[in-house]
Order: C-alpha cells, then sequence, then structure tokens
C-alpha cells in the first residue's frame, strides 16, 4: 500500500500568509498529516494555546478538507492526538517517567517509528503508541545519544507503558 504523508516543512511558512500555508497542490497527495502542535495552531491561526484540548479538532477540520482521511498532532511530552475521517480517535500518552534532556530528532523518531509501524501493518492509533515509545529514547540525551541506546526490545517495554497509560482513551467514546 502506498502511503504518502504531509509533515510540517512544507506546510509553515515564515509568511504569516495562511493561504500559502497549505497548499491543496500537496495536500490532496498525502493520506497523513502530522504536525506538532505549535505548528497547528500558526497553521490555522489560532487565538488561544496550542496546549488548548479543542486545537486537535480545530486543525483537523482546517486541514482535512484539503484531501487527507488522517491527522496526527504531536503534542510533545503529552503525547498525540489522532483523527481519522473527521473523528478524534484517540489520545495517546507520552511514555510516563521519562527525564527530557533534548528534544531534538524526537519528532522526526516519531514520525518514522510510526510509519514504520504502519507499513508493518499496524493501524494509525498503535503505530502512534510505537512512535510515542521510540520518541521517548531521543529525549533522554542531547543529540543521538539517546537513540543510540534504543534497541527493539526497549521500545516494546515502553510500549507496553504507553498502551496502559492511553488505556480507556480510545474512541470518541471514551470520557476526556
Amino acid at each position: 500500500t502506498r502511503l504518502n504523508t504531509l509533515l510540517a516543512s512544507p506546510l509553515i511558512s515564515n509568511n504569516d500568509s495562511k493561504e500559502k500555508c497549505l497548499p491543496g497542490s500537496q495536500a490532496y497527495l498525502a493520506d497523513i498529516v502530522m504536525i506538532n502542535d505549535a505548528e497547528a495552531a500558526i497553521l490555522i491561526g489560532w487565538p488561544g494555546s496550542p496546549e488548548d484540548e479543542e486545537l486537535t479538532r480545530a486543525a483537523a477540520a482546517w486541514i482535512l478538507p484539503y484531501g487527507p482521511r488522517r491527522f496526527v498532532l504531536k503534542r510533545g511530552s503529552r503525547g498525540a492526538d489522532v483523527c481519522e475521517d473527521g473523528e478524534e480517535v484517540a489520545r495517546v500518552s507520552a511514555v510516563p517517567g521519562i527525564r527530557a534532556v533534548d528534544p531534538t530528532g524526537a519528532g522526526d523518531t516519531f514520525v518514522g517509528a510510526t510509519l514504520s509501524a504502519m507499513a508493518d501493518g499496524e493501524t494509525l492509533v498503535e503505530a502512534v503508541r510505537w512512535g510515542c515509545a521510540a520518541a521517548s529514547f531521543a529525549i533522554e540525551g542531547f543529540g543521538l545519544t539517546g537513540l543510540l541506546a534504543a534497541t527493539r526490545a526497549g521500545v516494546e517495554e515502553r510500549l507496553g507503558d504507553v498502551r496502559a497509560v492511553t488505556a480507556g482513551r480510545i474512541a470518541g467514546r471514551a470520557a476526556r
């Protein structure tokens, strides 16, 4: 299966013009859009804080009409929110108890691990859990030192922690 992902760099410009941020000519090619909360706030002209709970729905409502069916809002130490077909389906936790030293590379690690898990057949929600687990290693040291300590077994162990914390948050039925 083909999987196209649109990330923040083509979305956010140094220009304040919203029209230049998300050209339909790029977005219609994407299956998934993955951006962080600060990027989403800039993109849609969010009047509040990037940490606002309602940003996910507002950003998805703004982005998904361009063509992508899925949207992931990366929220750093708060994990990630997942939307499919216009509905928020999950709020995935970050790995609890991790001491952040340097966030450099965490977003790229998150996206890479998420897409790798999807390529292996995982659902988007489960893939985002993998992304959160893998990204937790990136923040534990400066530069690549945290990632160099990562092993598949270590990521799987942290995946269990993410699953445990995220349990009960899946689907719109879950209490917020």
